[in-house]
């Protein structure tokens, strides 16, 4: 199965996106910052560290909790840092406007699945429980450059705005790309879902089939309001296409935050 995600930016000069996301911006006090030694891991699997930086920007102390993990391609998510339990000696204290700075090596294995991964730093002031929060993104084994493409048929899916959604909700226009680069026609089928937070997976475009023509194309715009009702995190839209001939398949993703 050929695959193809990538991450969406305000422009399309870069290809990765730091998002932060806080209980209550106005108050929030502690930012996080995560810093990758690399984007791209073979698809063999390899190695990368995280640089992470907690900046304690309050005019008090702050004791806090924090944790590291990591998420995958279907659901595969592991701890790279898990949290410190226990009494209040395992709490780390942060003095006012100083930096709390460490790295973490993360292993990223051969069996796990090709695709966009997330990193992501949490956690939470123990004293007043407001929570931080900020995610960085790599990818093993796929190619943020091109199209999906199977046997002369081409998937490319885009966005014209930011990654971002506001926490009031927002709308999200997709426009899908397919390529017959053939010299007869091609019958395929493709659908689109969205995988967010606590499991909530939302259709976007139900199955849809469709005849292109030899060395023509394929292009539709497809609306998607985001509810403000929605929760805040990170959400993965696949676009799914089988050639219907042959029974191959092919997947786009692309990775969008509501804040």
């Amino acid at each position: 199965m050929n695959k193809l995600y990538s991450s969406l930016l305000i422009s399309f000069t870069s290809l990765f996106t730091t998002m932060s996301v806080s209980a209550d911006e106005s108050t929030q006090q502690t930012s996080a910052n995560i810093e990758l030694s690399t984007q791209n891991i073979q698809e063999t699997g390899g190695y990368l560290s995280a640089d992470i930086f907690i900046n304690n920007k309050s005019n008090d102390f702050e004791n806090i909790k924090y944790w590291l993990s990591v998420k995958g391609p279907k659901g595969l998510s592991f701890p790279a840092k898990s949290v410190v339990q226990g009494d209040n000696s395992n709490i780390e204290t942060v003095e006012t406007g100083s930096i709390l700075s460490f790295s973490r090596g993360i292993w990223i294995r051969d069996y796990m699945e090709d695709g966009l991964y997330t990193v992501s730093i949490e956690g939470v002031n123990t004293d007043t429980g407001v929570i931080f929060k900020e995610s960085s993104q790599f990818v093993k084994g796929v190619d943020l450059l091109n199209p999906a493409v199977i046997d002369g048929l081409s998937l490319q899916v885009s966005l014209s705005i930011a990654s971002s959604i506001p926490s009031d909700g927002g709308y999200l226009p997709l426009y899908i790309d397919v390529q017959n680069a053939r010299e007869i026609p091609a019958s395929v089928e493709f659908w689109i879902t969205a995988e967010g937070p606590d499991g909530l997976n939302i259709p976007i475009n139900s199955r849809q089939a469709l005849t292109i023509g030899g060395e023509d194309s394929y292009t539709k715009a497809r609306g998607f309001r985001f509810d403000a009702s929605y929760p805040k995190g990170e959400y993965v839209l696949t676009t799914q296409m089988y050639d219907v001939a042959s029974g191959q398949h092919i997947e786009y993703s692309l990775s969008v935050f509501k804040d």
